[in-house]
């Protein structure tokens, strides 16, 4: 079989389809007719040395492609017969000798990729030495031995050790006994104390337990070994070598310390260790920066980590030894840096800041990468973020400390300073911006605000665009101590003319995202409207080249710009051409929505008139190009339609009427897109809502409205049904008398049989519409269809309405409940539970449950009470917002706070308890007030049940005896 397999997996691996479909068959042939000798065959191949490399790694892999079929019944896709337990022993003995023994690292993850497959179903019962067989390997300090055992234990922590195994089965104190034994072993090199270091910090995750810290042993344990592990960092770290590995070590030990000090409790950390480990880490910081200058800044030639790993990127490895140091700092907030030898630290802060030099070429030739960084949506974390984060989070002394230093600095610049330097300085600057803390300038604030000015005389293009984007955060900074609006207006007006000259695509951005910044502390109304111009025209040059996060950002501009004078069309028109460029991007079309209803707000009808039809000839050519399929841009474009439709300041007039009708309707009716049929039938309602009931052609309505009743429609295309009905009920009331009955049919089919719960609270708008317009007419017609059914819906959705559907919901059942009509059915009230049941109630048997069977009103009483509840709740929370209010007495005990509230002449209500005619004997009262005016839905609900109970409407008092203790205590409060 040797041979067979041998040759199979040749052929398997030739380039030719045919070739290979044809050998992958005869090996699966020969796989089920004896799936036991052709897995041994396999692994023996595999572990093989004098094979080449490449047919190892094909017996490997067509290894583990069979286990899942034939090792055992554990695995989902088992079809059998079984591979024998002999040669399951072999597998397992092979497979963990050559991750700790083979020399080549392909085979080595191959054949650890095998190990963690099938030691998910044979550890613990088939294989229970896996994890010893690992630790003994770790004891030889054979570096390939070590590093295998090593890895391999890693994969098996993140797919196979559960929190039993860690802490009841051992796993876990054995795995940290070996970790601790080679990370204090002399003899042990980087490369291995790396891995060791990397399993570690795998454990503390689960020594962040509940079943730790809940333990009184487990706990004790836990102390006694932060001790440990927290002075074994500080002998550690004192090695600031810049070998790869010491490099790679370093980068592993700082992110353990950041986790020792911010997902544990502090008093584990001694003060005394957290100096040691600052102290140690701004040294190292010292050190590894000006290395990350010279390799990754400057990309000169690497003279200092002696790396020939090819694994390891000298540039990755070092920018992140330098993250993970700023963040351990970072965590050390309360320790104040300016108690060190600072002068020396803050110059490699600045220098960790520099801009590297590819990252220099990129934002240069593309400013659209430079928008993704600036604007923090880049998936990528550079050292200059971690600075940045670093010392926005800085305490009070160190965030003044660091800015005098920095304004100093800045102050004595001149040309022959490197331009890096200014714009780190800059940047760093930006960071302290974002500090909390109070930061009081020793220098007079104009004299810093000019130093950063100058700078926009500087020869480097990257210079002056960290100069825009500082001054509107300094000041925002100092907005209490300089006339900020004032110096904003006159900074962006300067800015426009700086950038006149200069028409760098760069400095344009940077200048844009700045605007977003001035946009906290001054109004874009009070700029002079010839600079409103200006910017479009800025926004202009850069639409063609705009992409990405550019063109959110140029939208999102434009919400700002168009403050200045809303009345210029400008506005729109660009807006139309960012809607075109990329309507995919959701974050451009939200904020093109949000500008579009900014532009819109508050027009008069002729200016509205006249900005729908600067640009609806174009859409509608635009939406006829595209045909009714699916097209991120036809459904920009629909939204866009309904957003022209419902903010007309009054109905739509008669000359654009056809044009939206026509576009619309057009599409509805030769689409069956579900998206499509979504935000078309918005539009179309809103189209309903804003026009006269004369402009429409009745028969295309009912046609399109028939369309989404058909049950091939997905709830999702469906999702604003219940208010496109609604619509064309108001707005066709008389027209539709003799199909309303089919109409309400339809609706109630739907409502019955759909699935999507937003698409079900919009249906039952049509009912709470028809019981507000004709109650007893609606019940009447329910009655022949399947009543029950409706509402059981609509009880069990009511309480996850939001929004105005909540107000809507609320009325109609209260009308329901005041009108005192008779229902003949019973609807489902609380699931019934058997507390001797040993049976756990799965999601899918969830739906099978019993339900006990409750009256209408009760129900509708019990819903009542709970909005009335969640009201209350709402309310009292902003009124603690507003007030203060935080449900504490301060040092009043609490018999003072009762006595005081009595002597005031408040009620003790405790005595009301379940009493219904105390409860009423209140109501009756009708000098008492509520103090509820300020929530009309609670005021609504109060009402309601002030009448329910005084008329005993459906037998109030029944229903009240019923109501638990909780829900009795809730109309009390608010009704009392």
């Amino acid at each position: 079989m040797e041979s067979a397999i041998l040759d199979v997996l040749h052929r398997i691996q030739l380039p030719d389809n045919a070739t290979r479909k044809h050998a992958e068959n005869e090996l699966a042939e020969i796989v089920r007719s004896n799936p036991s000798q052709a897995a041994v065959t396999l692994i023996k191949l595999s572990a093989t040395s004098s094979f080449n490399v490449a047919a190892r790694q094909s017996a490997l892999l067509n290894l583990k492609r069979i286990v899942p079929l034939f090792w055992s019944a554990g695995f989902e896709s088992f079809v059998g017969p079984a591979i024998n337990q002999n040669a399951k022993s072999l597998i397992r003995d092979t497979l963990i000798n050559l991750v700790t023994s083979d020399k080549d690292s392909k085979i080595r993850n191959g054949a650890s990729y095998a190990v963690v497959q099938i030691s998910a179903v044979d550890f613990p019962d088939e294989w229970p030495d896996l994890l010893d067989v690992l630790y003994s390997k770790m004891t030889s300090l054979d570096p390939i031995a070590v590093l295998g055992g090593l890895s391999l234990l890693q994969e098996l922590f993140d797919d196979l050790v559960t929190e039993e195994l860690f802490f009841e089965g051992g796993v876990g104190n054995a795995t940290i006994t070996e970790c601790m034994n080679l990370l204090t072993n002399e003899h042990a090199g980087d490369k291995i104390k790396t891995a060791a270091a990397n399993l570690y910090k795998s454990c503390l995750l689960q020594l962040q337990s509940p079943a730790v810290t809940e333990d009184p042993n487990k706990k004790a344990a836990l102390e006694q070994h932060f001790g440990q592990i927290v002075t074994l960092l500080t002998v550690l770290l004192q090695n600031h070598i810049l070998n790869i590995h010491s490099v790679t070590l370093r980068t592993t030990l700082y992110s353990i310390a950041y986790i020792l000090n911010t997902e544990f409790p502090q008093k584990l950390f001694p003060k005394e260790a957290k100096l040691a480990l600052q102290q140690e880490t701004i040294n190292d910081v010292i050190s590894s920066s000006k290395v990350y200058v010279e390799l990754v800044v400057l990309e000169n030639e690497d003279k200092y980590t002696e790396n020939n790993d090819p694994e390891i990127n000298t540039s990755i490895a070092l920018s992140n030894l330098l993250i993970e140091q700023f963040q351990f700092l970072g965590s050390l907030g309360k320790l104040q840096v300016s108690n060190s030898p600072v002068e020396y630290f803050l110059d490699s802060v600045l220098a960790s800041s520099f801009v590297p030099l590819e990252l220099e070429d990129n934002w240069v030739e593309d400013f659209n990468e430079f928008v993704t960084e600036e604007t923090g949506v880049s998936p990528t974390y550079l050292v200059r973020n971690a600075v940045y984060d670093y010392v926005s989070e800085l305490g009070k002394t160190d965030a003044n400390y660091i800015y005098q230093w920095l304004v100093n600095k800045l102050l004595q610049f001149d040309k022959s300073d490197d331009w890096r330097s200014k714009e780190a300085l800059l940047y760093v600057l930006g960071g302290l911006m974002e500090n909390e803390n109070d930061i009081k300038s020793e220098t007079p604030l104009g004299d810093v605000l000019n130093g950063i000015a100058s700078l926009l005389q500087d020869n480097e293009i990257l210079v002056r665009v960290r100069v825009l984007l500082t001054i509107p955060d300094f000041l925002k900074m100092f907005e209490k101590s300089l006339n900020s609006s004032e110096f904003g207006i006159k900074s962006i007006v300067e800015s426009l003319k700086i950038i006149a000259l200069d028409q760098s695509s760069i400095l344009k951005t940077s200048f844009l995202i700045s605007l977003l910044s001035y946009n906290s502390f001054l109004k874009f109304e009070s700029i002079p409207i010839k600079t409103q111009e200006d910017l479009y025209t800025l926004i202009e040059s850069l639409l063609e080249e705009a992409r990405d996060d550019t063109s959110p950002l140029l939208a999102e501009v434009l919400k700002l710009v168009q403050k200045i004078q809303k009345t210029n069309i400008r506005s729109l028109r660009i807006l139309m051409q960012l809607a075109q460029k990329d309507p995919g991007n959701i974050q451009l079309v939200l904020d093109i929505e949000e500008a579009l209803e900014d532009l819109f707000e508050d027009l008069d009808l002729d200016t509205y008139v006249k900005f729908v039809g600067s640009t609806i000839e174009d859409i509608k050519t635009a939406i006829g190009a595209l045909g009714p399929d699916y097209s991120a841009l036809l459904v920009m474009l629909l939204q866009t339609l309904n957003i022209f439709i419902y903010s007309c300041p009054e109905n739509i007039p008669r000359e654009l009427f056809p044009i939206y009708n026509h576009i619309i309707s057009t599409v509805l009716l030769n689409t069956n897109d579900e998206q499509v049929l979504q935000v078309g039938a918005e539009g179309f309602t809103s189209l309903i809502n804003k026009s006269s009931s004369e402009y429409f052609e009745l028969e295309i309505v009912l046609k399109i409205l028939e369309k989404y009743f058909n049950p091939e429609i997905s709830d999702s295309g469906a999702l604003f049904l219940g208010s496109f009905v609604v619509a064309v009920l108001k707005r066709f009331e008389n027209q539709i008398q003799n199909v309303l009955p089919n109409v309400l049919s339809a609706v109630t089919n739907r409502l019955i049989t759909a699935k999507e719960i937003s698409t079900i609270e919009d249906l039952l708008s049509v009912l709470c519409y028809m019981i507000e317009i004709d109650l007893e007419h609606t019940m009447e017609f329910l009655q022949n269809l399947e009543i029950q059914k409706v509402f059981n819906i609509w009880f069990n959705n009511f309480q996850t309405l939001r929004g105005e559907k909540i107000e809507e919901n609320v009325h109609a059942l209260g009308k329901l409940f005041s009108s005192q009509v008779e229902f003949n059915f019973t609807v489902d009230g609380d699931e019934y539970f058997d507390p001797n049941s040993d049976i756990i109630i799965t999601r899918s048997m969830k739906h099978k449950q019993q339900y006990q069977q409750v009256s209408v009103p009760f129900k509708i009483i019990k819903l009542l009470v709970f909005e009335l509840g969640t009201q209350s709740l709402t309310h009292d929370q902003e009124l603690g917002e507003s007030h203060g209010h935080d449900h504490d007495h301060g040092d009043q005990d609490d018999d003072e706070v009762a006595e005081d509230i009595g002597e005031d002449g408040w009620e003790d209500l405790d005595d009301i308890g379940g009493d219904f005619d105390k409860l009423k004997s209140y109501i009756d009262d009708d000098d008492r007030g509520h103090g509820d005016s300020n929530n009309e839905l609670k005021g609504y609900l109060i009402q309601f049940f002030k009448n329910s109970a005084s008329q005993n409407i459906h037998n109030f008092r029944e229903i009240y005896e019923q109501l638990t203790e909780e829900e009795k205590l809730i109309l009390t409060n608010n009704i009392v």
